[in-house]
């Protein structure tokens, strides 16, 4: 029979690394996790209502609703854009790995309650100082178009010396964890709630599942994410939140992505490609707090509105007959329907992608865990790729 292989966690990457384990036809796949994000019901509240230009009514859900500490991912943008270094060989290879998988979602135009998961459209990177040197995925995206200050009539934002254009693609982070756990669920894996107190508690729980002969575990995979820090046979103490807070509001009008690199703060513009957009955001190391600063949601507000001023219809700085741009932030808090904080699961070391023996709660044997975890911010976007390299290292073969 089939080997019994069990990922603990149920972010985007321990989803996807269920789901390519699930696929491959080799083993039966428990996913054990506390927390598993859905799609909001019909009866779940309504925290938001805005009025759209045609006249109907957008009702929002809150799709993020598991405690922000425990789960990154329904937090997340989120948008193909690499954060891979031109040094930094893995992270690429991962990256070109998922740009390839997502871009085949949104070929097939796959959905999920009904909407798109991944929407392909332009992305605008704005740098406020032209890069040392030409980042790899220049040569990797299609449509790559770079402008300077006043070149053919370009107009950016002040302090931005340069401007890159290229195709990439949105996901839709809540639908999109929603869409792998039913993929999965229907590739014949199996889901367990379960909070963990030690991987080896995988054993004891798996044992209570209808699995045939695939009972005696062959691994586990370790998708934890900040969770690793607190498994009582892993104790991870490299791993550290890194705060996060995001203004999500309803601008169905944005068609592109916007990112402004350099300065003291993150600032990005992501449609989820539903008429929600989300604006970013903060980077915070070590920081655990929970509530919202409002200081930060103005600036938020106010900085993206200047990178990307059609959040606003009728406001255009550069036009004489334009709104003023005080009148463009009250319409634009109008539209405003929640504003969320998260913690990426920061590492200090980065990704842990490696091998170690825990011991069996039940048996107490040996276990083999493959550890990947440790994402920080470019888990979605990644997320494919590592799965893939949790895979090889399960069936070791020569890359």
């Amino acid at each position: 029979g089939k080997q019994l292989v069990v990922v603990a966690g149920a972010g985007v990457v321990g989803l996807s690394t269920a789901l390519v384990m699930q696929q491959s036809g080799l083993y039966q796949v428990v996913i054990v996790s506390d927390h598993l994000v859905s799609v909001p019901a019909s009866t779940d509240k309504v925290i938001a209502r805005i009025k759209a230009s045609n006249g109907s009514e957008f009702v929002f859900r809150d799709p993020a609703t598991i405690p922000a500490l425990e789960m990154a991912s329904p937090y997340a943008g989120a948008h193909w854009r690499s954060l891979a270094t031109n040094s930094d060989m893995l992270l690429q290879q991962c990256e070109k790995e998922t740009f390839g998988r997502i871009s085949a979602l949104e070929k097939d135009n796959v959905t999920f309650d009904g909407k798109p998961i991944v929407t392909k459209l332009k992305g605008m990177d704005y740098y406020m100082q032209k890069p040392l040197e030409t980042p790899w995925y220049f040569d990797f995206v299609s449509k790559l178009k770079i402008q300077k200050e006043g070149q053919d009539g370009a107009d950016f934002p002040s302090g931005i010396e340069l401007a890159v254009e290229y195709d990439t693609f949105v996901i839709n982070s809540p639908l999109y964890c929603a869409y792998l756990h039913s993929e999965f669920i229907k590739s014949g894996g199996q889901f367990v709630k379960s909070k963990l107190s030690k991987l080896g508690d995988c054993e004891t729980i798996v044992s209570k599942l209808n699995l045939g002969s695939s009972k005696r575990i062959h691994a586990i995979i370790n998708c934890t994410a900040l969770g690793s820090k607190h498994l009582a046979d892993i104790k991870d103490n490299n791993m550290h939140p890194v705060r996060g807070q995001v203004v999500i509001v309803y601008a169905p009008q944005i068609k592109r992505t916007v990112t402004k690199l350099g300065g003291p703060a993150m600032r990005y513009v992501i449609p989820r490609g539903d008429g929600t957009v989300i604006l970013g955001g903060t980077h915070l190391p070590n920081n655990f707090d929970t509530q919202i600063d409002n200081d930060t949601t103005t600036s938020i507000l106010n900085e993206t509105l200047d990178l990307t001023p059609e959040l606003v219809p009728g406001y255009k700085p550069s036009c004489p007959n334009s709104i003023p741009k005080s009148q463009a932030l009250q319409l634009l808090r109008k539209n405003v329907l929640a504003v969320k904080v998260g913690f990426r699961p920061g590492r200090t070391g980065g990704v842990r992608l490696e091998k170690s023996i825990i011991t069996g709660s039940l048996s107490n044997s040996s276990i083999t865990v493959i550890h990947n975890y440790g994402h920080s911010g470019f888990g979605v976007q990644s997320s494919w790729g590592f799965a893939n390299m949790a895979y090889r290292m399960l069936i070791p073969y020569k890359l």
